[in-house]
């Protein structure tokens, strides 16, 4: 039925730059989720390569920037609860980094006068 339909809208795919990866991208607060097997002895070297270099794909500023420049409020004003409670932790956690960047820094400055 209609109801039970996958919906599509804001969801896309980007092929990654050496064209052996293929990327699910969003611009609302869905998870993805994909397995990617290596095709081959040279793949599956390059994916061990990759991970031992501590080459993670993560959120990056231009993905970040994608997403923020494409914000409907009638997607927002209709999941007001959930992005209130991202934008709400969100805000608490910048808060403890930098509470705890103030308090590493002066632990490391008392420990340079002793």
């Amino acid at each position: 039925t209609a109801s039970q339909a996958y919906l599509t809208d804001g969801v896309g795919t980007v092929l990654g730059e050496d064209a052996s990866l293929l990327y699910c991208t969003s611009t609302h607060l869905t998870d993805f989720a994909g397995i990617n097997v290596p095709t081959s002895k040279e793949e599956l070297d390059m994916q061990v390569s990759a991970v031992l270099a501590r080459r993670v794909n993560t959120f990056s500023a231009v993905t970040a920037a994608t997403a923020l420049s494409d914000i409907n409020l009638d997607v927002i004003a209709e999941n007001s609860v959930i992005y209130g409670l991202v934008l709400g932790l969100s805000s608490v956690c910048a808060l403890c980094v930098g509470l705890l960047s103030w308090l590493d820094y002066h632990a490391r400055l008392r420990h340079l006068r002793n």
